[in-house]
């Protein structure tokens, strides 16, 4: 099943699920904008906590608070622990380079942690205009870029 079905089936199991018999093609259309920003695994998860705490049809805004909800419950179950090589350092390692400069690079355990979240749905990897890899991401309902 490609995104844009997943995507779609997850709204068609909201409204199903709610026992809504007509719904207009704006109205979904309505739906489909609001959650634009909203990872696929996210808003199947969302549509989850709606049919399971909600007694109506959640509007697009209540239904993005679900969503918000699903991310920072995953990331609560998913905390950052640095590894012992980094622990002392914030995360850095530093390396010296076949110049003699100290240079400092992130850690791979970083790494392996944001590529749990991306699986999990939490953050989306993006490659800025320069070709530097950010991960978007949110821990408390703001954007967090991080290199």
């Amino acid at each position: 099943m490609t995104e844009h079905q997943q995507r779609a089936m997850a709204l068609a199991t909201l409204i199903e699920g709610f026992g809504v018999k007509e719904i207009t093609p704006t109205r979904i259309r309505i739906y489909e904008e609001a959650m634009e920003s909203v990872l696929t695994p996210l808003l199947c998860l969302a549509v989850k906590k709606a049919l399971a705490r909600r007694t109506f049809l959640p509007r697009p805004a209540e239904l993005l608070v679900d969503a918000e909800a699903c991310r920072q419950e995953i990331f609560d179950a998913n905390p950052f622990t640095s590894c012992e090589e980094c622990r002392e350092s914030s995360n850095w390692l530093t390396v010296i380079d076949e110049s003699g400069i100290e240079r400092l690079y992130r850690c791979p355990c970083r790494e392996r942690w944001l590529q749990k979240l991306k699986a999990l749905g939490v953050v989306a990897r993006i490659t800025s205009p320069n070709g530097v890899a950010l991960v978007a991401g949110s821990r408390n309902g703001d954007p967090e870029w991080t290199s």
